[in-house]
């Protein structure tokens, strides 16, 4: 509706309540119109809430004929109806304006007076249902859904709904039942492309996903990663049907790996640290700039990305992917909090060497930043982004993913976890170990039937579809000499240059843990800090009305 069509209805409603001929009927009709109207596309306020209040009061007053009985049933019949629309209305502006218990008593009060009294109130329950998520009562929210079920078996919307209230409950078996009826009910693509991300979150096992991923990763369109990347070898892969089955399967098993090294914090309170020097944490934590994730092929491990291709028994990565622009980034976090190890890697402070012209990092001079679960995303995203376009509007947020750490015999020995997980996660250890296996066997396979052509070309054009096909977790696998790291990462794959940003982070940060030699830092330059003051000391003093904790590490010196 245009601004000038709604303008015209409310004057026309407004033009009804100031008629003095007009029927209480009519006015209370036209002032649950106009708050309605009000409400939905102007913006909730106390004039809305006051016209649909006073069409509830005018629809009370209504005194209906008593000598005609057919326009006795009508009058009562379009008294019903305004009351339902009224309660609705007003239900959803309480909604709107987060008066979550206002909204509930009045869906309530309108299914105790209307129910039974006319043919459909299911989109009360519908109301309820949303409300009660809104107000994070998620048993009484599927109860109301489950009502509006009853009358609507196949409605999309709700089966949706229910898949995402499961998940907030942590049944992702019921809410993969939901998702999959949805996807049933879905008569459109685009609703089955917005089932992708809920299905892949709430699937661990390839079995749980065959059902609908299939489905969905056939949809042609410029979304899909997997069409995006067959249409760059259209001439193979178009033309053998079996080489598109094998890009699926082993694209498939890709999201399988990723699902089930997805770091869930809605599980369990859990917090990761990020090891970084004390001029990197001043500058997020005092200038409230972001955490910036780095061009990954130029990290300090040389064989960044390699591990992979190794295991899979493929040759070395293409140096430049496919899609020219496309870089990846990421950031490393670590489920070793207060760890000697990482201050002895990580977060050293760069000291120039004036008899070697070299700098040198100098040790126990770095911070251990402990992260909350909120900095990072609460869904699975696909590290690439579609047309490799970064948009600035998203929230910032990355879904966090633990690394597999695999030896140079091509042995699975461990992934990125806290030392209380490892009992916990031996069940999707075990399935991981399979995924990465049958994803070998698959990557085995194509290079086999890849179709006859010159040996060379052959093997570089079936090696970089693979690569493209691996994209997402690539930069995932480690060398196991670094598992004492117990590493995890974001990672991003994008077309932006230098750097890319993620969050400021001052406000997801619990605890700071500072190595001994951090007591001895002084600034020596004086500027905007006194000349010799110590650098523990402004840390405490700028996050003293923070509720972090900032707390020396086990390993300082004073506590030995």
């Amino acid at each position: 509706m245009t601004d000038e069509e709604l303008d015209k209805k409310i004057s026309a409603w407004t033009r009804t309540i100031k008629k003095t001929d007009s029927s209480i009927l009519e006015k209370a009709k036209a002032y649950c119109n106009r708050g309605s109207a009000q409400a939905q596309f102007i913006k909730p306020s106390l004039e809305a809430i006051t016209d649909i209040k006073k069409s509830i009061e005018m629809a009370g007053e209504i005194n209906l004929s008593e000598n005609i009985d057919e326009v006795k049933k009508m009058e009562e019949s379009e008294k019903r109806k305004i009351l339902y629309n009224a309660y609705c209305n007003l239900g959803l502006t309480y909604r709107e304006l987060k008066q979550y218990g206002k909204a509930i008593d009045l869906f309530t009060k309108a299914l105790e007076e209307l129910e039974g009294k006319l043919e459909d109130v299911s989109d009360i329950y519908l109301n309820l249902g949303s409300t009660y998520i809104d107000n994070e009562d998620y048993d009484k929210a599927v109860e109301q859904y489950q009502k509006y079920l009853e009358t609507n078996p196949k409605d999309y919307d709700i089966h949706k709904n229910l898949g995402y209230v499961y998940g907030l409950k942590g049944s992702r078996e019921m809410a993969l039942e939901h998702y999959k009826k949805a996807y049933e009910a879905a008569d459109k693509d685009y609703q089955k492309k917005e089932l992708f991300f809920d299905i892949w979150a709430s699937s661990s096992g390839i079995k749980e996903m065959d059902f609908v991923l299939n489905g969905i990763l056939d949809i042609e369109d410029n979304e899909n990663l997997l069409h995006r990347i067959c249409s760059r070898y259209s001439e193979t892969v178009k033309k053998h049907g079996y080489v598109y089955g094998l890009c699926k399967e082993i694209y498939m098993r890709t999201l399988q790996i990723m699902r089930l090294l997805f770091v869930d914090f809605s599980e369990k309170e859990s917090y990761v640290t990020h090891y970084t020097a004390m001029r990197t944490a001043e500058k997020m934590l005092y200038e409230n700039n972001k955490l910036r994730m780095c061009n990954m092929d130029e990290m300090n491990d040389m064989a960044e990305g390699e591990i992979l291709f190794h295991y899979l028994g493929l040759g070395m990565p293409p140096r430049k992917d496919k899609y020219d622009c496309a870089i990846p980034y990421g950031a490393s976090f670590s489920f070793a909090v207060n760890s000697l190890n990482q201050f002895r890697l990580y977060g050293k402070k760069k000291i120039y060497d004036t008899a070697t012209n070299e700098s040198a990092g100098k040790e126990a001079t770095g911070l251990c930043l402990t992260f909350k679960g909120s900095f990072f995303a609460d869904k699975i995203k696909s590290a690439v982004k579609y047309k490799f376009e970064y948009d600035k509007e998203e929230d910032g947020k990355h879904p966090l993913f633990r690394c597999v750490y695999i030896n140079s015999h091509g042995d699975i020995l461990s992934i990125g976890e806290s030392e209380d997980e490892c009992e916990n996660n031996k069940n999707s250890f075990s399935e991981l170990k399979d995924a990465f296996a049958k994803l070998k066997r698959l990557v085995s396979e194509i290079k086999n039937n890849w179709p006859r052509c010159d040996a060379d070309s052959k093997n570089a054009l079936c090696e970089q579809l693979i690569s493209d096909l691996l994209m997402n977790i690539r930069y995932l696998v480690k060398d196991a000499s670094y598992r004492e790291e117990r590493e995890c990462r974001i990672v991003s794959i994008v077309n932006v240059k230098e750097y890319l940003e993620a969050l400021p982070i001052k406000e997801h940060i619990s605890r700071i843990y500072y190595a001994s030699e951090v007591e001895n830092e002084t600034y020596e330059y004086g500027g905007k800090k006194e000349k010799g003051s110590t650098k523990l000391d402004n840390l405490k003093e700028e996050l003293n009305e923070s509720s972090i904790e900032i707390i020396p590490s086990h390993h300082s010196h004073r506590n030995k």
